[in-house]
């Protein structure tokens, strides 16, 4: 085909072989090409300008590149997330994000949508809500991350599952008294108990102490590696200070043997097995010493923002979490009722003579 140029920017004329003439508009985007238009040099123009418009206004452009597959963003991110979080931290990370992989692997990041992640969620069913929740974070987290790096120009909004509050599980005095005494209990198992409950420390936090954050003569520990992030101090008592010392030593410098607190975490649970299911003891996490801790120092009249400072937590909110009354302390509460003098009886009493 042979185009004769015309006065007018990117219009051709072309002339068939019966004699007839058709108008064509020559482009380069998205790819080269010609446009037929019809055998009027009207239309054409109207073409042209039209196509002028589109491409100043970025509704036609060059072809862009293929986005980048979720896989590859996983991997993007994983490097990243290594240089915020801390080593131990990583395997979880690993193991989340393998997880998205099953799933999202071959999918581009900017085809992911709200549909996609029901989607997704459904594969997951008969998992705990609080573990999804846990996935949909890192999910939600690298494609924003994605968002910033420029691979897309927005990130779906991923929301949460409703996850039930766990019921708090606080230990009475009676039960505290017989845990530290209980013989299938090892000494690493009562040691760390005594550690919470005068401290209120995570079981990950008392596992990395070292000599160096210890201050012995004013009975003082100091926490670096903590789940916030943010260094602490916390008094210890002397139940508290003579443990610690005991362990460094016998320990080589160490708090525990084992090289990994989860798996120190996973030797409790075991132990708590038996306590189970031989002495009918209500069930009970590590975690709720911590539960239990905070309690005690309520009920001792400690201000919340003392116990923030102890705790560890960023929040006054956080802290009401673990504010839990007692049995006793309800029953207390409403006896105190029975004090109270109705308008009825007031009236009854005025009266009498």
């Amino acid at each position: 085909m042979t185009f004769e140029k015309t006065k007018e920017p990117l219009i051709h004329l072309y002339k068939k072989k019966n004699g007839k003439k058709v108008y064509y508009v020559r482009v380069r985007h998205p790819r080269p090409n010609w446009i037929l238009t019809g055998p009027h040099m009207s239309t054409a123009i109207k073409y042209r300008n039209k196509y002028w418009v589109d491409v100043a206004e970025g509704r036609v452009g060059l072809e862009t590149k293929k986005q980048i597959s979720f896989h590859e963003l996983a991997a993007e991110y994983y490097e990243y997330y290594k240089t915020k979080a801390k080593p131990r931290n990583w395997p979880r990370a690993r193991s989340v994000l393998k997880q998205l992989n099953n799933f999202f692997r071959n999918i581009e990041i900017g085809k992911i949508t709200i549909w996609t992640v029901e989607n997704y969620i459904r594969t997951r069913k008969g998992k705990a809500p609080g573990t999804i929740n846990f996935e949909l974070d890192f999910l939600r987290s690298a494609l924003n991350r994605a968002v910033e790096w420029k691979f897309i120009k927005s990130a779906p909004k991923i929301g949460r599952l409703p996850v039930q509050e766990r019921r708090a599980r606080i230990l009475t005095d009676p039960e505290i008294e017989f845990v530290l005494q209980y013989e299938c209990f090892s000494t690493d198992h009562k040691e760390a108990i005594a550690l919470c409950l005068d401290t209120g420390m995570r079981l990950a936090e008392m596992f990395y102490i070292t000599a160096e954050d210890v201050d012995f003569e004013a009975r003082t520990v100091y926490l670096d590696d903590t789940k916030s992030l943010k260094p602490r101090s916390i008094p210890l008592t002397p139940r508290a200070a003579g443990i610690i010392r005991r362990r460094l030593s016998e320990h080589k410098g160490r708090m525990f043997d084992e090289r990994d607190p989860n798996r120190l975490g996973y030797k409790f649970t075991m132990e708590r097995k038996d306590l189970y299911k031989y002495h009918h003891f209500t069930p009970w996490r590590f975690h709720d010493l911590r539960h239990t801790f905070v309690t005690l120092l309520l009920r001792k009249g400690v201000d919340p923002y003392t116990i923030m400072e102890i705790s560890g937590h960023s929040r006054l909110e956080m802290v009401t979490r673990y504010m839990h009354t007692t049995e006793d302390l309800k029953r207390e509460a409403i006896s105190k009722l029975n004090n109270v003098v109705t308008k009825d009886e007031i009236k009854s009493r005025r009266k009498k003579p």
